[in-house]
């Protein structure tokens, strides 16, 4: 597209120089993404911007540094995100699924708020998180206005969809419905939508690795982590701060994971016991839910991200540390208010400020609720590497990947001892035909049992 669409609107007057520019600013934004995804998993990656047209071109190129690669895709989306579309005509069902099924100004905003906080630029970090906030705050207003919908005391003034049913005072689940049960919603920035239509494609990778109603039983490749799974069981409370949280029964079923497979719950806090009722099980083929890329939540959590590391080490907080803290703890807490199974007008707030007062502290909240709010949505891993790479050693991932095992625990240890182990090895496939790639230094060679070799 990049490469011919100027010669196409050159022949056709009714190609406009805006529409020309708005899709190169949508096909460079979904180039970014794809390679910002493969430097998050490989580290160093092959890298072109260069359209492969013909088969004498040079493909087997070696792998490009993941600064310089980060770099350039920054550069790339700063130089188009004017041109990009701000919002698209909503003439008819399909074009209102626009906004957030393609990509708009607000999707390359929050591609460049994580891609500044990777680089650990956390000024501009926290500057495309405001402008996506503040456009969210005017969406929601022109959504919601003064409807009985509308419960912004919830969420500290952000534009979150509340958990409460509006027409019940003890039934909560109504974010994860909007959210991730109908889809598109007004948290939403960008989403790979399935359309409900069976002639359609369905979301193949949620009912391969999380699963369907096949046989009447959930089944699916990923399983729960049993420190997960327990987590609300046996009251332990480690991840979800306590039983009124309603992400604890929206995310899992028992030892399967229950987010993506079903479009409806409802949690009654009626009694002092919840009941929980789902509907809207997918069938095997037919998953129609939509994976979410970005989302409002999201975006703030990055913000409360940046703002704790712009924050000095230790508790004896400066007058700006102070003002870095209250806002940070602010995002965090009204991302957790949010799912709250608390009726409005007896909330009380879970999360006790007076007990993160140091820099360490704050950080770990924001990285514990990034987990709560985004569990199972293909970011925590992220979240893990990021901090690994800032922190320059990998002491805190290894400690949250060793809650997952019993066994063998100096073995994982030993693993993830190098930075090189929290990046993936190359295919070896890949290795074969292209021989100016050089495998990651923590998996050898690649074949197998080289590991055990490096």
């Amino acid at each position: 597209v990049i490469k011919y669409a100027p010669s196409v609107a050159a022949k056709d007057p009714n190609f406009s120089e805006s529409e020309l520019k708005a899709d190169i600013a949508e096909v460079t934004a979904l180039r970014s993404l794809c390679y910002f995804y493969l430097i998050r998993t490989f580290r160093d990656v092959p890298y072109s911007t260069e359209a492969f047209t013909d088969d004498d071109q040079k493909m087997d190129l070696p792998a490009t540094n993941f600064n310089n690669v980060l770099d350039s895709l920054i550069n790339d989306l700063e130089r188009v995100k004017g041109d990009a579309v701000t919002k698209y005509p909503a003439s008819s069902a399909t074009k209102k699924l626009y906004q957030t099924a393609r990509i708009t100004q607000q999707a390359i905003y929050a591609m460049l708020c994580e891609m500044y906080l990777w680089k650990q630029d956390y000024n501009n970090c926290i500057r495309y998180a405001d402008l996506i906030i503040e456009a969210k705050k005017k969406q929601y207003e022109e959504e919601y206005g003064n409807s009985s919908a509308s419960d912004l005391t919830r969420t500290n003034g952000y534009p979150l969809i509340s958990s409460a049913y509006a027409n019940s005072s003890s039934m909560y689940g109504y974010a994860y419905n909007k959210v991730f049960g109908e889809g598109n919603s007004t948290e939403s920035i960008f989403e790979l939508t399935f359309m409900p239509d069976d002639n359609m494609p369905s979301n193949g990778a949620v009912s391969l690795c999380y699963g369907n109603i096949k046989n009447a039983g959930l089944m699916g490749y990923a399983s729960v982590s049993s420190f997960i799974g327990d987590d609300v069981e046996t009251k332990a409370y480690s991840i979800f701060a306590n039983d009124y949280d309603a992400r604890a029964y929206e995310n899992i079923m028992g030892s399967v994971i229950a987010k993506y497979t079903h479009s409806m719950t409802q949690i009654s806090f009626s009694s002092s016991t919840p009941t929980i009722f789902t509907s809207g099980w997918y069938y095997e083929g037919k998953v129609k839910s939509n994976w979410i890329i970005y989302r409002l939540s999201d975006i703030m959590l990055m913000k409360a991200e940046a703002l704790t590391q712009l924050m000095s080490n230790g508790t004896n907080f400066t007058e700006q540390d102070e003002k870095y803290y209250q806002q940070a703890f602010s995002l965090v807490n009204a991302v957790n208010k949010r799912s709250l199974c608390q009726p409005t007008t007896s909330m009380k707030d879970t999360l006790d400020a007076s007990k993160f007062r140091s820099k360490e502290q704050i950080e770990s909240l924001v990285m514990l609720e990034r987990q709560r709010e985004l569990m199972f949505e293909g970011k925590r891993w992220y979240d893990l590497v990021r901090r690994s790479m800032r922190d320059g050693e990998t002491s805190f991932l290894s400690r949250q990947v060793l809650q997952k095992y019993s066994n063998n625990t100096s073995a994982i240890q030993d693993k993830f001892r190098k930075l090189d182990a929290i990046f993936w090895p190359y295919n070896v496939d890949e290795l074969k035909v292209n021989k100016n790639l050089k495998q990651n230094p923590a998996f050898g060679s690649g074949e197998s049992g080289n590991y055990e070799k490096n």
